[in-house]
């Protein structure tokens, strides 16, 4: 039987019409995966050639770490950092300043001090606080660090980094928690508690280090994918700093985070 144009018509547009409301609900609950990558490699020549790069890969590249001290954005202003800060940000980089809390163990006016300071230096967009404690009995240390944040700005990103399971309670004093830091070799054999699988992916992230190819990188980034990470960083390089330099196959991890 031979519809009316008319009818035909009708029922491409509805055609049409269904496969982008499809499309827009797939994309929705499977949002782009990022790269967020502790860049801990200094300004100098060396250095601001690999933030160039970095820059240069957005938007694969979502996030990226400050790091200037062990602790925190250290006692005085940097020119230098403010230069590749500038740069970064330009280029749709969102940028945050290490800040150490050694497990509670560092003075909280200390920690707030290196925030107030990483902020007024360098404007950065967040805050990424290290060795994080990950049981409800210190939450109190960490809202309160997450509220002082949002006070000075709040719009800031607040990222605590455990950098294992976590309790639940975290989530309230984090915008992005890092669940995993560690080498590939124990990356296969982890998995997230489960209550990660409650929230949007974006507030999860994982970093996997000692993956000594581009096979072994591939692997990490569709395990984290299963396992729930918006935001995901593989390297090559090991202990005692992984986070020198980005890893050799970095065009191929953009290539296999970007699909």
């Amino acid at each position: 039987m031979r519809y009316p144009l008319w009818v035909r018509v009708v029922g491409l547009w509805i055609a049409v019409s269904l496969a982008i409301v499809t499309d827009t609900a797939e994309a929705s609950a499977c949002p782009a995966q990022r790269l967020a990558v502790p860049a801990y490699w200094g300004t100098d020549a060396a250095g601001t050639a690999l933030w160039s790069r970095l820059a240069n890969a957005r938007p694969t590249v979502g996030t990226a770490i400050v790091g200037i001290t062990a602790s925190g954005p250290g006692p005085v202003p940097l020119p230098e950092v403010s230069r590749v800060v500038r740069r970064a940000r330009s280029a749709g980089v969102t940028l945050l300043s290490y800040v150490d809390t050694g497990y509670t163990g560092r003075d909280p006016a200390e920690v707030k001090a290196d925030i107030s300071n990483a902020f007024r230096w360098y404007g950065t967009d967040g805050i990424f606080l290290d060795q994080v404690s990950n049981t409800c009995d210190k939450l109190g240390y960490y809202q309160a660090l997450h509220d002082y944040v949002k006070h000075l700005n709040p719009n800031a990103l607040v990222v605590l980094n455990p950098g294992t399971n976590t309790d639940e309670c975290y989530v309230r004093a984090a915008d992005t928690l890092l669940t995993f830091e560690g080498r590939y070799q124990d990356y296969v054999r982890w998995s997230p508690t489960g209550w990660e699988y409650g929230y949007p992916a974006n507030r999860f992230w994982h970093l996997v280090f000692d993956a000594s190819d581009a096979k072994q990188m591939r692997d990490a980034v569709t395990k984290s994918r299963r396992r729930h990470a918006g935001q995901v960083y593989v390297t090559d390089h090991g202990m005692p700093n992984p986070w020198e330099a980005l890893p050799t196959y970095w065009c191929a991890e953009r290539v296999a985070v970007g699909r």
